[in-house]
């Protein structure tokens, strides 16, 4: 399908016409259109970082960090909250319109006839040879759903991430716990260290299994690394940090960063911040330069939208984006410890695909 004018519009009309080819997960395609493109994911270093819930506010917090570091950071998340530019980011600044309209030219004549990629197929070689071009240090990348399958992973990253693990996207992953693990354990490269906040028995399971078989060490929250919460409203959290420090030796001395200030609400972020430090922890044992400063004026300002955002003050409204029943646990949490006397109001909307029940 040609791009009818060379427009913005034009052009993400016709990404989203590629939804018509569903979802395929698979990486022949994502290989193929690598290939085409030049290969550009082996020009950059990366973060890849998969999970159900807080892949989105991790990847922001790590590159935020990277960026404080110094660094010339991509950044590539999903979905977009309101304008498809928000997708793919450098050092925090969107991809420009006329780049989307460049890029998507680009690729459309590179690929053939035949191959037919998905959307998210499409828009992760936009990604990634966009941030070839751009001539990247690192990338910190989202994985679109699951993991062993999905575009993303034609990456070979310096640490992967899998923030936690309940049911979603059953359809696509499996109905248990262990069959999603299985799917977002795929990520796990040999050698590559692993970092997460999963706590369920079946999933650490399959996680410790797969880390082992590939000799990939694995960075467990609350056994190797911890936050501890210090204050919270509904503006910020406060928190120390207790994980394995930035020296680039193999020891293991402690390191205690305290009240450190993140300005995003509910106690899920904690988490979430916690996993980004531990992964800039191992990055700077993988040779990048990552000092203390860095860890906390990083934290300060991550790009994160759209997580129990206030964006009224009289009366007092948020957004927040929870999609699937483990998100809405976190955000009802989230609001009985900062309003805990007060009366609120939620007005939910629903795709048809999601347990309501749950």
């Amino acid at each position: 399908m040609p791009i009818q004018k060379k427009s913005y519009n034009g052009a993400v009309d016709y990404l989203y016409a590629l939804q018509y080819h569903g979802i395929k997960l698979g990486l022949e395609n994502p290989f193929a259109l690598m290939k085409l493109l030049g290969e550009p994911q082996k020009s950059f270093r990366s973060v890849h970082i998969a999970g159900t819930n807080g892949k989105g506010s991790t990847a922001a917090i790590t590159a935020a960090i990277l960026k404080k570091s110094g660094y010339r950071v991509g950044l590539f998340t999903s979905p977009h909250l309101v304008s498809f530019t928000e997708r793919i980011k450098i050092n925090g600044s969107p991809i420009l319109e006329s780049e989307i309209i460049r890029f998507t030219d680009h690729i459309r004549n590179a690929i053939s006839t035949s191959l037919n990629p998905t959307f998210f197929e499409f828009v992760t070689a936009m990604a990634f040879y966009y941030f070839a071009s751009e001539g990247v240090d690192c990338a910190v990348v989202e994985v679109g759903m699951g993991g062993r399958l999905d575009a993303t992973n034609v990456l070979t990253p310096e640490v992967s991430v899998i923030t936690n693990i309940s049911l979603d996207h059953s359809e696509f992953l499996g109905e248990s716990i262990s069959d999603i693990t299985f799917e977002k354990a795929g990520i796990i490269k040999a050698d590559t260290p692993l970092v997460t906040a999963a706590s369920h028995p079946e999933a650490l399971a399959v996680l410790e299994q797969a880390a082992q078989g590939l000799s990939s060490k694995l960075h467990l929250y609350r056994r190797d690394f911890s936050g501890s919460l210090v204050s919270m409203d509904d503006r910020r959290i406060v928190f120390d940090y207790s994980g394995a420090g930035l020296s680039p030796s193999h020891t293991p001395d402690r390191a205690e960063y305290r009240n450190l200030s993140l300005p995003l609400g509910g106690k899920h972020q904690m988490h979430n911040a916690s996993l980004a430090i531990r992964a800039c922890e191992i990055l700077s044992r993988r040779g990048f330069n990552i000092e203390t400063d860095s860890i906390r004026n990083g934290l300060l300002n991550p790009d994160c939208q759209g997580r129990l955002e206030r964006i009224s003050s009289n009366p007092a409204v948020f957004i927040d984006s929870a999609h699937n029943p483990e998100a809405a646990r976190s955000l009802a949490d989230s609001i009985k410890d900062i309003f805990p006397s007060k009366k609120v109001v939620l007005v939910a909307g629903i795709m048809k695909d999601k347990d309501i029940k749950g």
